[in-house]
Protein backbone atom coordinates (compact mmCIF):
# COMPACT_ATOMS: atom_id res chain seq x y z
CA UNK A 1 0.00 0.00 0.00
CA UNK A 2 1.34 3.55 -1.01
CA UNK A 3 0.45 5.30 2.34
CA UNK A 4 -0.76 2.89 5.28
CA UNK A 5 3.06 1.07 6.14
CA UNK A 6 3.72 3.01 9.13
CA UNK A 7 0.79 3.17 12.13
CA UNK A 8 0.53 6.76 13.28
CA UNK A 9 -0.46 7.34 16.67
CA UNK A 10 -1.73 11.29 16.12
CA UNK A 11 -4.68 10.84 18.34
CA UNK A 12 -2.69 9.38 21.42
CA UNK A 13 -0.52 12.34 21.37
CA UNK A 14 -3.03 14.42 20.92
CA UNK A 15 -5.14 13.42 23.81
CA UNK A 16 -1.68 13.88 25.97
CA UNK A 17 -1.17 17.25 24.82
CA UNK A 18 -4.69 17.86 25.43
CA UNK A 19 -3.76 15.95 29.43
CA UNK A 20 -0.75 18.27 29.90
CA UNK A 21 -2.44 21.02 29.47
CA UNK A 22 -5.58 20.66 31.54
CA UNK A 23 -4.87 18.55 34.66
CA UNK A 24 -8.38 19.39 36.00
CA UNK A 25 -10.23 17.49 32.86
CA UNK A 26 -11.28 14.19 33.21
CA UNK A 27 -9.07 12.03 31.03
CA UNK A 28 -9.75 8.87 28.87
CA UNK A 29 -7.23 6.58 27.30
CA UNK A 30 -7.14 6.47 23.94
CA UNK A 31 -4.92 4.80 21.49
CA UNK A 32 -4.95 4.80 17.72
CA UNK A 33 -8.42 4.57 16.99
CA UNK A 34 -9.57 2.39 13.68
CA UNK A 35 -12.01 2.97 11.00
CA UNK A 36 -14.56 1.03 12.15
CA UNK A 37 -17.10 3.50 12.81
CA UNK A 38 -16.85 5.25 9.59
CA UNK A 39 -17.65 1.74 7.85
CA UNK A 40 -20.98 1.51 10.34
CA UNK A 41 -21.64 4.89 9.56
CA UNK A 42 -21.71 4.73 5.81
CA UNK A 43 -23.42 0.84 5.77
CA UNK A 44 -25.83 2.30 7.70
CA UNK A 45 -26.65 5.68 4.93
CA UNK A 46 -26.37 2.70 2.40
CA UNK A 47 -29.36 0.94 4.06
CA UNK A 48 -30.96 3.94 4.32
CA UNK A 49 -30.36 5.41 0.80
CA UNK A 50 -31.38 1.81 -0.49
CA UNK A 51 -34.64 2.13 1.05
CA UNK A 52 -35.50 5.25 -0.29
CA UNK A 53 -34.26 4.49 -4.30
CA UNK A 54 -32.25 7.65 -4.07
CA UNK A 55 -31.14 8.35 -7.96
CA UNK A 56 -27.46 7.47 -8.62
CA UNK A 57 -26.18 11.04 -8.85
CA UNK A 58 -28.13 12.28 -5.69
CA UNK A 59 -27.06 9.16 -3.72
CA UNK A 60 -23.08 10.08 -4.71
CA UNK A 61 -23.57 13.36 -3.33
CA UNK A 62 -25.16 12.09 0.03
CA UNK A 63 -22.11 10.22 0.55
CA UNK A 64 -19.60 13.35 -0.26
CA UNK A 65 -21.11 15.36 2.21
CA UNK A 66 -21.06 13.21 5.61
CA UNK A 67 -17.96 12.46 4.70
CA UNK A 68 -16.31 15.40 3.94
CA UNK A 69 -17.75 16.23 7.40
CA UNK A 70 -16.08 13.35 9.21
CA UNK A 71 -12.68 14.54 7.79
CA UNK A 72 -13.10 18.10 8.13
CA UNK A 73 -13.81 17.43 12.32
CA UNK A 74 -11.23 14.67 12.46
CA UNK A 75 -7.93 17.07 10.53
CA UNK A 76 -7.47 19.39 13.38
CA UNK A 77 -6.43 16.58 15.47
CA UNK A 78 -3.95 15.05 13.03
CA UNK A 79 -1.04 18.07 12.37
CA UNK A 80 0.04 15.97 8.99
CA UNK A 81 -3.43 16.31 7.53
CA UNK A 82 -4.50 19.36 5.64
CA UNK A 83 -8.05 20.98 5.81
CA UNK A 84 -10.07 20.98 2.62
CA UNK A 85 -11.17 24.35 2.41
CA UNK A 86 -9.68 26.50 -0.13
CA UNK A 87 -9.57 23.22 -2.31
CA UNK A 88 -13.12 22.36 -2.35
CA UNK A 89 -15.02 24.79 -4.52
CA UNK A 90 -16.54 27.59 -2.28
CA UNK A 91 -15.49 25.78 1.35
CA UNK A 92 -14.32 27.70 3.95
CA UNK A 93 -15.10 26.07 7.24
CA UNK A 94 -11.95 26.38 9.78
CA UNK A 95 -13.47 25.20 12.70
CA UNK A 96 -11.21 24.57 15.41
CA UNK A 97 -11.92 22.17 18.55
CA UNK A 98 -10.27 24.24 22.06
CA UNK A 99 -6.72 22.82 22.70
CA UNK A 100 -7.86 23.07 26.84
CA UNK A 101 -10.23 20.22 26.34
CA UNK A 102 -10.86 16.75 25.86
CA UNK A 103 -12.67 14.78 22.70
CA UNK A 104 -13.62 11.71 21.95
CA UNK A 105 -12.56 11.18 17.97
CA UNK A 106 -14.90 8.16 17.28
CA UNK A 107 -17.84 10.89 18.69
CA UNK A 108 -16.57 13.55 16.47
CA UNK A 109 -16.54 11.41 13.73
CA UNK A 110 -20.36 9.94 14.60
CA UNK A 111 -21.82 13.03 14.96
CA UNK A 112 -20.42 14.90 12.48
CA UNK A 113 -21.03 12.00 10.27
CA UNK A 114 -25.02 11.08 10.96
CA UNK A 115 -26.19 14.67 11.68
CA UNK A 116 -25.35 15.52 7.62
CA UNK A 117 -26.54 12.13 6.46
CA UNK A 118 -29.89 12.67 8.45
CA UNK A 119 -30.25 15.92 7.17
CA UNK A 120 -29.65 14.38 3.37
CA UNK A 121 -31.99 11.96 3.56
CA UNK A 122 -34.67 13.58 4.93
CA UNK A 123 -34.58 12.02 8.55
CA UNK A 124 -34.89 8.98 7.73
CA UNK A 125 -35.60 6.30 10.26
CA UNK A 126 -33.26 4.70 9.97
CA UNK A 127 -30.75 6.97 9.96
CA UNK A 128 -32.34 8.65 13.19
CA UNK A 129 -32.63 4.98 15.05
CA UNK A 130 -29.04 4.29 14.53
CA UNK A 131 -28.16 7.57 15.74
CA UNK A 132 -29.80 7.79 18.39
CA UNK A 133 -28.76 4.10 19.66
CA UNK A 134 -25.62 4.98 18.80
CA UNK A 135 -25.41 8.15 20.82
CA UNK A 136 -26.81 6.13 23.89
CA UNK A 137 -24.08 3.55 24.00
CA UNK A 138 -21.24 6.08 23.33
CA UNK A 139 -22.46 8.10 26.35
CA UNK A 140 -22.95 5.38 28.30
CA UNK A 141 -19.62 4.75 28.15
CA UNK A 142 -18.05 8.13 28.27
CA UNK A 143 -17.36 10.82 30.82
CA UNK A 144 -20.11 13.37 30.47
CA UNK A 145 -17.77 16.12 30.07
CA UNK A 146 -15.77 14.49 27.04
CA UNK A 147 -19.08 13.36 25.40
CA UNK A 148 -20.27 17.33 25.84
CA UNK A 149 -17.15 19.11 24.29
CA UNK A 150 -17.18 16.40 21.83
CA UNK A 151 -20.82 16.56 20.73
CA UNK A 152 -20.55 20.76 20.67
CA UNK A 153 -17.44 20.95 18.43
CA UNK A 154 -18.81 18.16 15.48
CA UNK A 155 -22.13 19.63 16.04
CA UNK A 156 -20.63 23.33 14.56
CA UNK A 157 -18.80 21.38 11.73
CA UNK A 158 -21.89 19.65 10.67
CA UNK A 159 -24.10 22.51 10.96
CA UNK A 160 -21.32 24.18 8.98
CA UNK A 161 -20.71 21.83 5.98
CA UNK A 162 -24.88 21.67 5.69
CA UNK A 163 -24.60 25.24 5.41
CA UNK A 164 -22.18 24.66 2.67
CA UNK A 165 -24.14 22.24 0.84
CA UNK A 166 -27.44 24.36 1.43
CA UNK A 167 -25.54 26.43 -1.74
CA UNK A 168 -24.71 23.98 -4.07
CA UNK A 169 -28.23 23.97 -6.09
CA UNK A 170 -29.72 20.66 -5.12
CA UNK A 171 -32.97 22.38 -3.63
CA UNK A 172 -33.47 24.40 -6.97
CA UNK A 173 -32.90 21.86 -9.33
CA UNK A 174 -35.87 19.73 -7.25
CA UNK A 175 -38.03 22.46 -8.75
CA UNK A 176 -36.62 22.74 -12.55
CA UNK A 177 -39.28 20.30 -14.36
CA UNK A 178 -38.96 17.48 -16.05
CA UNK A 179 -36.95 16.78 -19.34
CA UNK A 180 -38.65 16.64 -22.33
CA UNK A 181 -37.66 14.12 -25.19
CA UNK A 182 -36.16 15.11 -28.05
CA UNK A 183 -37.43 14.38 -31.91
CA UNK A 184 -37.25 10.30 -31.49
CA UNK A 185 -34.50 10.08 -34.19
CA UNK A 186 -31.09 9.68 -32.54
CA UNK A 187 -32.37 11.18 -28.98
CA UNK A 188 -33.38 9.39 -26.42
CA UNK A 189 -36.72 8.19 -25.48
CA UNK A 190 -38.55 6.18 -22.37
CA UNK A 191 -38.35 2.99 -21.91
CA UNK A 192 -40.24 -0.20 -20.90
CA UNK A 193 -41.49 -1.28 -19.15
CA UNK A 194 -42.45 2.07 -17.14
CA UNK A 195 -41.41 4.69 -19.74
CA UNK A 196 -40.16 6.97 -16.71
CA UNK A 197 -39.02 10.58 -17.11
CA UNK A 198 -35.56 10.87 -17.33
CA UNK A 199 -33.70 11.01 -14.11
CA UNK A 200 -31.94 14.11 -12.12
CA UNK A 201 -31.74 16.61 -16.15
CA UNK A 202 -30.55 19.42 -14.36
CA UNK A 203 -27.40 17.93 -12.45
CA UNK A 204 -25.30 19.81 -14.57
CA UNK A 205 -26.35 22.98 -12.29
CA UNK A 206 -24.73 21.52 -9.29
CA UNK A 207 -22.01 22.77 -7.62
CA UNK A 208 -18.99 20.71 -8.26
CA UNK A 209 -15.83 19.54 -5.79
CA UNK A 210 -13.35 20.49 -7.98
CA UNK A 211 -14.23 20.26 -11.65
CA UNK A 212 -14.13 24.08 -12.68
CA UNK A 213 -16.93 23.87 -14.48
CA UNK A 214 -19.68 20.72 -15.15
CA UNK A 215 -18.33 20.30 -18.97
CA UNK A 216 -14.56 20.27 -18.21
CA UNK A 217 -13.96 16.83 -19.50
CA UNK A 218 -16.32 17.31 -22.85
CA UNK A 219 -15.88 13.31 -24.33
CA UNK A 220 -15.80 12.26 -28.19
CA UNK A 221 -19.31 13.15 -29.93
CA UNK A 222 -20.80 9.56 -29.89
CA UNK A 223 -21.54 7.84 -33.22
CA UNK A 224 -23.60 9.47 -35.53
CA UNK A 225 -27.19 8.41 -35.55
CA UNK A 226 -27.52 6.31 -38.49
CA UNK A 227 -29.97 3.34 -38.70
CA UNK A 228 -28.75 2.07 -42.75
CA UNK A 229 -27.56 -1.61 -42.34
CA UNK A 230 -23.96 -0.42 -43.51
CA UNK A 231 -23.95 2.31 -40.84
CA UNK A 232 -21.37 2.28 -37.50
CA UNK A 233 -24.12 2.79 -35.54
CA UNK A 234 -25.92 -0.07 -36.85
CA UNK A 235 -22.87 -2.11 -36.41
CA UNK A 236 -22.53 -1.00 -32.86
CA UNK A 237 -26.19 -1.86 -32.19
CA UNK A 238 -25.64 -5.31 -33.69
CA UNK A 239 -23.15 -5.52 -31.03
CA UNK A 240 -25.36 -4.82 -28.17
CA UNK A 241 -28.70 -7.22 -29.71
CA UNK A 242 -25.35 -10.40 -30.24
CA UNK A 243 -24.17 -10.29 -26.83
CA UNK A 244 -26.94 -10.08 -25.30
CA UNK A 245 -28.33 -12.64 -27.25
CA UNK A 246 -25.03 -14.77 -26.96
CA UNK A 247 -24.32 -13.85 -23.34
CA UNK A 248 -22.87 -16.95 -21.31
CA UNK A 249 -23.32 -17.49 -17.62
CA UNK A 250 -20.61 -15.77 -17.19
CA UNK A 251 -21.35 -12.68 -18.63
CA UNK A 252 -24.71 -12.45 -17.47
CA UNK A 253 -23.51 -13.26 -13.42
CA UNK A 254 -21.24 -10.02 -14.25
CA UNK A 255 -23.78 -7.98 -15.94
CA UNK A 256 -26.01 -8.88 -13.14
CA UNK A 257 -22.90 -8.21 -10.11
CA UNK A 258 -22.70 -4.38 -11.57
CA UNK A 259 -26.32 -3.39 -12.37
CA UNK A 260 -26.56 -1.38 -9.19
CA UNK A 261 -29.71 0.46 -10.75
CA UNK A 262 -31.75 1.34 -7.34
CA UNK A 263 -34.97 1.73 -9.27
CA UNK A 264 -35.98 -0.98 -11.19
CA UNK A 265 -39.39 -1.83 -11.03
CA UNK A 266 -41.22 -5.55 -11.52
CA UNK A 267 -44.57 -6.13 -12.33
CA UNK A 268 -46.53 -8.83 -11.76
CA UNK A 269 -49.98 -8.30 -13.03
CA UNK A 270 -51.47 -4.49 -12.03
CA UNK A 271 -49.19 -4.67 -9.16
CA UNK A 272 -45.58 -3.14 -9.52
CA UNK A 273 -42.75 -2.98 -7.12
CA UNK A 274 -39.45 -1.38 -6.52
CA UNK A 275 -36.43 -4.29 -6.16
CA UNK A 276 -33.74 -2.74 -3.84
CA UNK A 277 -30.14 -2.43 -5.21
CA UNK A 278 -27.19 -0.23 -4.38
CA UNK A 279 -26.21 2.38 -6.80
CA UNK A 280 -22.74 2.56 -8.48
CA UNK A 281 -21.43 4.85 -6.45
CA UNK A 282 -22.53 3.29 -3.55
CA UNK A 283 -20.92 0.50 -4.76
CA UNK A 284 -17.74 1.90 -5.02
CA UNK A 285 -18.36 3.52 -1.33
CA UNK A 286 -18.49 -0.05 -0.19
CA UNK A 287 -15.61 -1.75 -1.86
CA UNK A 288 -13.50 1.69 -0.37
CA UNK A 289 -14.95 0.20 2.81
CA UNK A 290 -13.62 -2.88 2.36
CA UNK A 291 -10.45 -1.58 2.63
CA UNK A 292 -10.87 0.10 5.29
CA UNK A 293 -11.74 -3.10 7.09
CA UNK A 294 -9.01 -5.23 5.68
CA UNK A 295 -6.10 -2.89 5.96
CA UNK A 296 -7.64 -2.03 9.50
CA UNK A 297 -6.54 1.43 8.78
CA UNK A 298 -6.87 4.40 11.48
CA UNK A 299 -9.82 6.48 12.11
CA UNK A 300 -8.14 9.42 10.15
CA UNK A 301 -6.19 7.38 7.31
CA UNK A 302 -10.36 5.93 6.55
CA UNK A 303 -11.80 9.74 6.93
CA UNK A 304 -9.09 10.56 4.51
CA UNK A 305 -10.02 7.87 2.14
CA UNK A 306 -14.03 7.81 2.65
CA UNK A 307 -13.69 12.03 1.37
CA UNK A 308 -11.94 11.19 -0.89
CA UNK A 309 -13.86 8.57 -2.81
CA UNK A 310 -17.17 10.13 -2.07
CA UNK A 311 -15.89 13.34 -3.58
CA UNK A 312 -14.67 12.13 -6.66
CA UNK A 313 -17.63 10.09 -7.32
CA UNK A 314 -20.30 13.32 -6.89
CA UNK A 315 -17.58 15.48 -9.58
CA UNK A 316 -17.81 12.24 -11.48
CA UNK A 317 -21.40 12.04 -11.65
CA UNK A 318 -22.11 15.56 -12.20
CA UNK A 319 -19.60 15.30 -15.58
CA UNK A 320 -21.38 12.33 -16.79
CA UNK A 321 -24.61 14.03 -16.36
CA UNK A 322 -24.00 17.21 -18.32
CA UNK A 323 -22.57 14.85 -20.88
CA UNK A 324 -25.79 12.74 -20.96
CA UNK A 325 -28.52 15.48 -21.05
CA UNK A 326 -26.01 17.39 -23.88
CA UNK A 327 -25.86 14.53 -26.16
CA UNK A 328 -29.23 13.27 -25.41
CA UNK A 329 -28.49 10.04 -27.27
CA UNK A 330 -30.57 7.02 -28.24
CA UNK A 331 -30.61 3.46 -26.21
CA UNK A 332 -29.61 0.15 -27.92
CA UNK A 333 -33.41 -0.88 -26.69
CA UNK A 334 -35.18 1.59 -28.23
CA UNK A 335 -33.33 1.19 -31.70
CA UNK A 336 -33.34 -2.67 -31.69
CA UNK A 337 -36.98 -2.85 -31.13
CA UNK A 338 -37.64 -0.42 -33.69
CA UNK A 339 -36.08 -1.67 -36.42
CA UNK A 340 -34.45 -5.07 -35.36
CA UNK A 341 -36.64 -7.12 -33.45
CA UNK A 342 -39.38 -5.70 -31.06
CA UNK A 343 -39.65 -8.54 -29.27
CA UNK A 344 -36.21 -8.21 -28.04
CA UNK A 345 -35.32 -7.85 -23.85
CA UNK A 346 -32.04 -6.49 -22.41
CA UNK A 347 -30.11 -8.69 -19.54
CA UNK A 348 -30.76 -5.49 -17.48
CA UNK A 349 -33.28 -2.70 -17.19
CA UNK A 350 -32.39 0.19 -19.46
CA UNK A 351 -32.09 3.03 -17.07
CA UNK A 352 -34.31 6.21 -17.52
CA UNK A 353 -31.91 8.31 -18.61
CA UNK A 354 -29.78 8.90 -21.71
CA UNK A 355 -27.03 6.64 -22.81
CA UNK A 356 -23.97 8.88 -23.51
CA UNK A 357 -21.79 8.34 -21.73
CA UNK A 358 -21.84 4.87 -19.56
CA UNK A 359 -22.54 6.33 -15.92
CA UNK A 360 -21.38 3.05 -14.34
CA UNK A 361 -18.27 3.33 -16.67
CA UNK A 362 -17.16 7.06 -15.07
CA UNK A 363 -18.12 6.85 -11.73
CA UNK A 364 -16.45 3.11 -11.68
CA UNK A 365 -13.02 4.36 -13.26
CA UNK A 366 -12.55 7.69 -11.24
CA UNK A 367 -12.89 5.88 -8.19
CA UNK A 368 -10.63 3.08 -9.32
CA UNK A 369 -8.09 5.59 -10.30
CA UNK A 370 -8.35 7.93 -7.09
CA UNK A 371 -8.03 4.22 -5.24
CA UNK A 372 -5.15 2.79 -6.77
CA UNK A 373 -3.21 5.95 -5.77
CA UNK A 374 -4.17 6.29 -2.35
CA UNK A 375 -4.58 2.44 -1.08
CA UNK A 376 -2.40 0.43 -4.09
CA UNK A 377 -2.44 0.00 -8.10
CA UNK A 378 -2.21 -4.16 -7.45
CA UNK A 379 -4.51 -3.94 -4.31
CA UNK A 380 -6.26 -7.59 -4.24
CA UNK A 381 -9.29 -7.90 -3.00
CA UNK A 382 -12.86 -9.58 -2.57
CA UNK A 383 -16.20 -7.24 -3.36
CA UNK A 384 -18.71 -8.40 -1.27
CA UNK A 385 -20.71 -5.63 -1.54
CA UNK A 386 -23.83 -7.62 -3.44
CA UNK A 387 -24.01 -10.11 -0.87
CA UNK A 388 -26.71 -8.52 1.20
CA UNK A 389 -28.47 -7.95 -1.91
CA UNK A 390 -28.53 -12.27 -3.16
CA UNK A 391 -25.25 -11.89 -5.73
CA UNK A 392 -21.99 -13.54 -4.56
CA UNK A 393 -18.66 -11.74 -4.22
CA UNK A 394 -15.98 -11.75 -7.00
CA UNK A 395 -12.69 -11.11 -6.44
CA UNK A 396 -10.33 -8.92 -8.18
CA UNK A 397 -6.47 -8.38 -8.64
CA UNK A 398 -6.96 -4.85 -8.63
CA UNK A 399 -9.20 -1.32 -8.49
CA UNK A 400 -8.54 -1.10 -12.23
CA UNK A 401 -9.31 -4.79 -13.24
CA UNK A 402 -12.61 -4.21 -11.24
CA UNK A 403 -13.47 -0.77 -13.02
CA UNK A 404 -12.97 -2.53 -16.44
CA UNK A 405 -15.53 -4.91 -15.32
CA UNK A 406 -17.81 -2.57 -14.67
CA UNK A 407 -17.45 -0.54 -17.19
CA UNK A 408 -17.76 -3.37 -19.83
CA UNK A 409 -20.99 -5.17 -17.67
CA UNK A 410 -23.11 -2.22 -19.91
CA UNK A 411 -22.30 -4.11 -22.64
CA UNK A 412 -23.37 -8.05 -21.13
CA UNK A 413 -26.47 -6.00 -19.60
CA UNK A 414 -27.63 -4.80 -23.28
CA UNK A 415 -27.87 -0.97 -21.99
CA UNK A 416 -25.05 0.88 -23.73
CA UNK A 417 -22.69 1.08 -26.94
CA UNK A 418 -19.32 0.61 -26.37
CA UNK A 419 -18.37 4.32 -27.28
CA UNK A 420 -20.55 5.08 -24.15
CA UNK A 421 -18.52 2.50 -22.27
CA UNK A 422 -15.24 3.42 -23.76
CA UNK A 423 -15.26 6.86 -23.20
CA UNK A 424 -16.82 6.56 -20.33
CA UNK A 425 -13.74 5.16 -18.69
CA UNK A 426 -11.86 8.05 -20.39
CA UNK A 427 -13.79 10.89 -18.96
CA UNK A 428 -13.54 8.75 -15.17
CA UNK A 429 -10.04 8.76 -15.28
CA UNK A 430 -10.21 12.74 -16.19
CA UNK A 431 -11.97 13.14 -12.80
CA UNK A 432 -9.81 10.98 -11.09
CA UNK A 433 -6.75 12.30 -11.83
CA UNK A 434 -8.34 15.77 -11.53
CA UNK A 435 -8.96 15.07 -8.09
CA UNK A 436 -5.34 13.77 -7.04
CA UNK A 437 -3.61 16.54 -8.60
CA UNK A 438 -5.99 19.26 -7.00
CA UNK A 439 -6.97 17.89 -3.54
CA UNK A 440 -3.99 17.37 -1.20
CA UNK A 441 -4.72 15.64 2.14
CA UNK A 442 -1.87 14.97 3.57
CA UNK A 443 1.43 17.32 4.38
Amino acid sequence: MKLFNNRKFSVLLACLAFLTACQDEPKEEVGDINSRILIECNKNLTNAQVERHFTPPVAARNYAYPNIAAYTALEPFHTDYINLSGQLNEMDIRIVPDSTLIYNLELVAFNAFTAVSLKLVYNDTLVSNYRAAKLDEIKSNLDPVVFKNSMEYSSQVAEAILEWADSDMYKETRNFGEFAPADPDGFWQPTSPDYMPAIEPHWSEIRPFVLDSANQFEPERPTAYDVSQESAFYNETLEVLETVNNADSIKTSIAQFWDCNPNISHHHGHMMYFLQKISPGGHWVHIALQSLDAEDMSLMQGAMVMAGVSLTLHDAFIACWTEKYKSNYIRPETVIKEYIDKDWEPILQTPAFPEYPSGHSVASASAATFLSSIVGQDYHFIDSTEVPYGLPSREFNSFREASNEAAISRLYGGIHFMPAIDNGITMGNQVGELILNNITFKK
